[in-house]
């Protein structure tokens, strides 16, 4: 009887996206089924389904003999490794490791063995009476390791479980797993890894499986003979044709009318030097219209000035004053002075 079996198993999500799509898998008693793909693939999804961590809308999983469906994750005889860790923040290092052979009853002389056998296997004897804050993310990946190898269960989930891990951690895994007495499903992006341990590999892509029974190299030598199909279909893509150049007589004659966007652009006055050469103009021509309008003015004074008109202001059109300095001079001012007349 197989450890794991999925049925016509899918997950849709309210906005109409399906991330699993009628998966049916069985996994034996032993083996150690590694899930690859791109991320968002949908593997995390599937391991989660198989846990009891997301709802299954369409399908059957069966663990053992019995459906477990409807049953609730810590019903099912399951360890899991998750890649951001899932330890108890609250209790030290020793605390976390033994909380599995607690929740079993064994003997406190029997937990204390094994947690020491543990922590001397994953070198963390001196992190025991640390809390997991304390601890680095490759530390906190071992004690997260630990906890789930001292209570095994009928099944193993293991969610990049060499993410934070350096090789010697890899190496612990590695032996770790091929002595894990049941089923192990590992989802990872760490091909030596998967080389080592891969019993099968199951690939998902957009939802859908493809198996490979033969294991790391039944699935190297797909992936390479799909990389080489796609380059040699890049390399068999024509290129755009170039567009034909014009013969040098059509260039001569169509100069004028095949004038870039940018020439005709510097040819063309700019819109703010257009306005400044207007606004000078104008201010010129009325410049040149109070001259005029002063020297009328003089002329009309002049010829009706007075022999006691020492100093006279007169107000006239447009806003200009005309003071006369002195008869006997002759000499005269003018200016602005607002339609109003200053003595």
């Amino acid at each position: 009887m197989p450890a794991v079996r999925l049925q016509d198993v899918s997950k849709s999500y309210a906005h109409g996206t399906r991330a699993i799509d009628r998966v049916s898998l069985e996994i034996a008693d032993g083996e150690l089924l590694v899930l690859v793909g791109p991320s968002g693939c949908g593997k995390s999804t599937l391991l989660r389904m198989i846990a009891g961590l997301e709802e299954i809308r369409e399908g059957k999983i069966s663990i053992g003999s019995r459906v477990v469906n409807e049953v609730p994750p810590k019903d099912r005889d399951i360890a899991m490794v998750f890649q951001n860790y899932a330890l108890y923040p609250h209790m030290t290092v020793r605390d976390n490791m033994s909380f599995g052979l607690r929740r079993r009853k064994l003997p406190e002389a029997e937990v204390t063995r094994r947690v020491d056998e543990a922590a001397a296997t994953l070198g963390l004897e001196r992190y025991l009476d640390r809390r997991p804050r304390q601890l680095s993310g490759g530390e906190r990946q071992r004690v997260a390791l630990a906890r789930i190898l001292l209570a095994p269960a009928n099944l193993l989930l293991l969610d990049e479980p060499t993410h934070h891990l350096d090789l010697a951690g890899k190496e612990v895994l590695e032996d770790a797993l091929d002595q894990y007495p049941g089923a192990v499903v590992v989802v990872t992006h760490d091909r030596s890894l998967m080389a080592r341990i891969a019993t099968r590999v199951l690939e998902v892509r957009d939802g859908r499986v493809v198996m490979y029974p033969g294991g790391y190299e039944d699935y190297e030598a797909a992936r390479l003979a799909r990389e080489a199909d796609q380059v040699a279909a890049s390399r068999s893509t024509p290129a755009p044709a170039e567009a034909p150049k014009p013969r040098p007589n059509e260039k001569r004659d169509g100069a004028a009318a095949t004038a870039t966007p940018k020439a005709a652009a510097a040819k063309s006055p700019a819109p703010k030097a257009a306005a400044t050469t207007t606004a000078r103009r104008d201010e010129r021509a009325g410049k040149q219209k109070r001259e005029r309008e002063i020297a009328r003015i003089e002329r009309d004074i002049t010829a009706r000035e007075t022999r006691n008109s020492d100093n006279a202001c007169t107000v006239v059109t447009e806003g200009v004053m005309v003071l006369k300095s002195s008869s006997k001079s002759g000499s005269v001012q003018a200016f602005m002075c607002g339609n109003s007349c200053v003595r």
